[in-house]
């Protein structure tokens, strides 16, 4: 009898030390909790960040559909302003591009004439590129590069020097075009900044400019671009028309697309207020 009584109270000291053992292993401490949390954390962040869509993809889903009606306004002037909503990317003379800019608004791209070709002066050799020359009745319009300032280029009326420019031959030949554009004499230089010599008056000069560019005509007068407190505005026949924008697509070379001109009609790609355009005025 004291045997199986001593049997059983060492059964029930067992049972009791066996409750404790478990009921340790199964509560963790203060220092285990923290551990357990931090290893929680990572297995939630890559959920997270694949349910962001990045920035880039809803730019351009959001994007205003790129095939349909532009729209177009006609201005004071008599010109008619035609614009449509493009992705935002840079263009180039690629098929895709070019189908997707003219599918866009509706027109065929422009492309020089001979009346084009009749308003620009011709490429002669020169000693640092080609200097330009334009006859107009009869006088002579040149440009020349010269040898004595590595940096100095002239535009000559009749043999007389009427305005010089700086600028560094790099990767297009600074000395662009020299054109008889609604009625004016017309240099344009790829300096720093690119400048347009009209009427032997540097226009940066004489309208605090911060560049001017792409000079040409419609409707017998003279339109190009001009930059002035870090917005480029289009002058038209002397006054500015249309809206600013924060970013032209410009290009002296190469395959990007650039300010395009011929026929009558003034092309360019536009950012504005975070959306980019291409614009046809004409």
């Amino acid at each position: 009898m004291k045997i199986t009584s001593r049997i059983i109270v060492f059964s029930l000291l067992v049972i009791v030390i066996l409750a404790s053992c478990n009921s340790v292993i199964s509560t963790p401490t203060a220092r285990e909790e923290i551990a357990v949390a931090k290893t929680a954390i990572p297995t939630f962040t890559p959920i997270l960040f694949l349910s962001a869509t990045p920035p880039l993809k809803i730019e351009i889903s959001t994007a205003l559909p790129v095939s349909g009606v532009p729209t177009t306004v006609v201005l004071n002037n008599g010109l008619t302003w035609a614009e449509c909503v493009l992705p935002y990317k840079d263009y180039f003379h690629t098929k895709p591009d070019m189908e997707l800019i003219t599918t866009c608004l509706g027109m065929e791209f422009p492309t020089w004439d001979d009346n084009d070709k009749a308003k620009f002066g011709e490429r002669v050799h020169g000693l640092n590129g080609d200097n330009l020359r334009l006859i107009v009745g009869d006088v002579i319009y040149e440009t020349r590069y010269t040898q004595s300032n590595s940096r100095k280029y002239e535009l000559l009326r009749n043999g007389v020097v009427i305005a010089t420019v700086n600028a560094n031959f790099v990767a297009a030949d600074p000395n662009r075009r020299l054109g008889n554009l609604g009625g004016k004499i017309v240099w344009e230089v790829i300096s720093e900044p690119p400048v347009l010599i009209i009427d032997g008056q540097n226009i940066n000069e004489e309208y605090q400019l911060e560049g001017s560019f792409f000079p040409y005509e419609i409707n017998g007068k003279l339109i190009y671009f001009a930059m002035k407190n870090g917005k480029y505005h289009i002058v038209y026949d002397g006054k500015v028309i249309g809206s600013e924008f924060d970013e032209i697509s410009m290009a002296y070379c190469c395959a990007k697309l650039s300010v395009s001109y011929g026929k009558g009609q003034y092309w360019f790609l536009g950012r504005r207020n975070g959306v980019q355009y291409v614009v046809a005025l004409h």
